[in-house]
């Protein structure tokens, strides 16, 4: 019943009859019109042949008519296809009916019983058909059922090559896992040794450690006492140095001071002066500065001055700016006898303390 459509049965069952029915009501309907006109044209016919009397014509006419009939229907029972074959005759009823003096009309009734030749012939035919639908849908359900099983057995044989290559599969699975295991049952083995040497070799670590953590408290205060000497070292020799730097910069400004004497008479040199000359990191600077004064010694006017600077806290005297090399600053100022003192000698850096210098003198 998966292909095979209960609807199918259902309209074979219950239709069946119902068209079979409807089928017979319309032939008989059929049947009633067609004799209808056959007798009433053999009616007329039969009144154009006979002669009435004047007397009693609607009793005539009617004798005529019923004669007509019966002759008829003799001769339908004996040549028409319908009366002979399927023996309707039995069942055919015809009355007169009269609709006033003249006037007169036929009515046939025919009926098709049940279990007769005709009805019967019209039941087997929509049974012919009903299993003629039948018959193709089960046809269409026994190809889709083979179908069906085709691909069933498809899958089937599918699967059954699949279990095989499984099955294959799961043998060397299980050779494998024989392998693995000996293989775990010697790393067991293995792992075990190892912990046992681990353990013998993390105890001698440990006494090693402890030794050296003793070994670097020892080390530890050692180098805290030769730190501390090494600062006291340091110190004293800042100290020694910090001596000879100045006994250096006293030896070197003494002789500074000295050249300049001999050298430049017009100029004197401050004590400022010369200790910022030394302070001088780039030689260069040393001789632009030297340069300055010794053009203040030759021809003061043909130095470039940048500005003039009031110093002193008192009297507030004029001494002037002179740029050289750039970033160096050189402070000087006229006094008696038309002499030249060089006050600061410094760079851009050292300038706001050789202006506090230049006031406070």
């Amino acid at each position: 019943m998966k292909y095979f459509p209960l609807k199918t049965i259902i309209f074979c069952i219950i239709f069946i009859p119902l068209l079979s029915t409807i089928t017979v009501t319309r032939v008989e309907k059929y049947l009633n019109i067609l004799y209808k006109n056959k007798i009433t044209q053999q009616i007329k016919e039969s009144k154009k042949k006979s002669v009435l009397p004047n007397e009693n014509i609607g009793n005539a006419e009617t004798v005529i008519i019923q004669n007509a009939i019966d002759t008829t229907l003799k001769s339908f029972s004996q040549s028409d296809i319908f009366f002979k074959y399927f023996n309707l005759l039995p069942n055919t009823c015809v009355k007169i009916k009269e609709y006033g003096k003249d006037a007169q009309d036929i009515e046939i009734t025919i009926a098709i019983r049940h279990n007769t030749i005709l009805s019967n012939l019209i039941l087997s035919m929509y049974i012919a058909i009903s299993l003629y639908i039948c018959c193709l849908f089960y046809k269409n359900a026994i190809s889709k059922l083979n179908k069906e099983h085709l691909k069933k057995r498809e899958a089937i044989s599918n699967l059954m090559k699949d279990e095989q290559e499984y099955l294959e599969k799961l043998e060397e699975l299980k050779k494998e896992r024989e392998v693995l295991t000996e293989k775990l049952a010697q790393a067991k083995s293995d792992y075990e040794q190892e912990i046992k040497i681990a353990k013998n070799a993390e105890e001698e670590l440990f006494n090693e450690i402890v030794e050296l953590e003793k070994k670097v408290e020892e080390n530890s205060a050692l180098q805290r006492e030769k730190e501390i000497e090494i600062e006291e070292l340091k110190s004293q020799l800042e100290k020694v140095e910090k001596r000879k730097n100045v006994s250096k910069k006293r030896k070197s400004s003494d002789g500074v001071e000295k050249r300049f004497l001999n050298l430049y008479k017009n100029v004197d040199m401050n004590k400022k002066a010369i200790e910022g000359l030394l302070d001088l990191d780039d030689e260069d600077m040393q001789l632009k500065a030297e340069e300055v004064v010794h053009q203040l010694n030759d021809d003061p006017s043909e130095v470039l001055v940048k500005r003039k600077v009031f110093t002193g806290k008192k009297n507030k005297t004029a001494s002037f700016e002179v740029l050289f090399a750039y970033n160096g600053r050189l402070y000087f100022r006229n006094i008696e006898g038309n002499r030249i003192e060089v006050l600061v000698i410094g760079t851009k850096n050292s300038q706001d303390k050789d202006m506090e210098f230049l006031h406070s003198i």
